[in-house]
């Protein structure tokens, strides 16, 4: 059951697709999950990827060797903000943080906040982007 909202935002194919043995179609989401899914995607998406939209995407990749410092985040936000600007224009960034509390892991976090420009809903979500694929620091205890 779709609701005004919904149809405010959209509704697409679910992210990975999937499909349903019962309606006998492929599943979809609309609303707030449509965007977040959306926002998910293109993140994890590299420029030249796509091969009709070579500009789509974060380019997210070329980062994951760089020294985690504050030059790296603020080339990560920068690519970050692009890439919705570009190709989310269902939001309006409230605010962007990258937490690099957890640097020595590997990892910085993505803390976004925005505003659904039709609904005037906020919404965020956190991202994890590991800056390096693998470490030997061993678990702690």
């Amino acid at each position: 059951m779709s609701t005004a909202e919904d149809n405010i935002i959209g509704t697409s194919w679910a992210f990975p697709p999937r499909f349903s043995r019962y309606a006998k179609s492929s599943v979809m989401v609309t609303g707030a999950e449509n965007i977040a899914q959306s926002l998910n995607v293109l993140f994890g998406t590299q420029r030249g990827e796509r091969l009709l939209v070579q500009e789509y995407g974060c380019d997210l990749s070329s980062l994951i060797y760089r020294p985690v410092n504050s030059a790296t985040a603020a080339t990560l936000k920068n690519q970050i903000e692009r890439a919705i600007i570009l190709y989310e224009p269902r939001i309006i960034i409230q605010k962007l943080v990258i937490d690099t509390s957890d640097t020595i892991d590997g990892k910085l976090s993505i803390h976004l906040e925005w505003l659904e420009e039709k609904t005037n809903n906020r919404r965020n979500m956190v991202f994890p982007f590991y800056a390096a694929e693998g470490t030997l620091i061993p678990a702690k205890p």
